[in-house]
């Protein structure tokens, strides 16, 4: 029975131990956790008056703050899982800008491209 529980012990370790390593490393994941873990201990607290699951429910439906802070422990978990899988944030918009904003400057500072540019988007 012993050895079978501390089989479990070390599969457990070993799985846990890339999230530990990294979040020891990963300061910012570190903060994220830290905070979304501050703001679950804040709503818990706010909770603490409601005991059933009805009231909970009611509490939360009906109470600005808590689903604030809800909401912020929520965000604060997806920080963390995505800086956890390596996620990187698009940035579509802004690569759009810098594109549009080359085709546009070399549209003006070059006939030739600017007769090409027109060719192609189809003005004459």
């Amino acid at each position: 029975m012993w050895r079978r529980k501390k089989r479990k012990a070390g599969e457990f370790v070993e799985a846990v131990r890339p999230y530990a390593e990294r979040i020891a490393e990963d300061e910012k994941l570190r903060e994220h956790a830290t905070q979304a873990a501050a703001a679950g201990g804040r709503a818990r607290s706010r909770l603490a008056s409601s005991r059933s699951t009805a009231g909970i429910a009611t509490r939360i439906a009906s109470d600005e703050e808590l689903q604030g802070k809800l909401k912020d422990i929520v965000s604060e978990l997806r920080e963390a899982s995505e800086r956890l899988r390596g996620k990187r944030r698009r940035r579509r918009g802004r690569k759009v800008l810098v594109v549009g904003s080359g085709l546009a400057a070399g549209a003006v500072a070059f006939p030739q491209a600017r007769r090409w540019l027109g060719e192609k988007l189809g003005s004459n």
